[in-house]
């Protein structure tokens, strides 16, 4: 739902800049939606990456425990 606030008449917009108005504000959502996915795929990327690490070094510990 698309709320459009008018200060009075002679502020009102045209239906064809309300069109041009209302797909701008779409276009912005759609693009806060992308950024939006591409910083928790980042996140994610960087949990992922954390984990290899965490892993790592649990493997190095077992190693230098079991070779002594």
């Amino acid at each position: 739902m698309y709320v459009i606030q008018v200060a009075d008449a002679s502020h009102a917009c045209t239906t064809s800049q309300s069109y041009i108005h209302l797909s701008y504000i779409e276009t912005l959502e759609e693009e806060e939606e992308e950024e939006e996915e591409e910083e928790e795929e980042e996140e994610e990327e960087e949990e992922e990456e954390e984990e290899e690490e965490e892993e790592e070094e649990e493997e190095e510990e077992e190693e230098a425990f079991a070779s002594h």
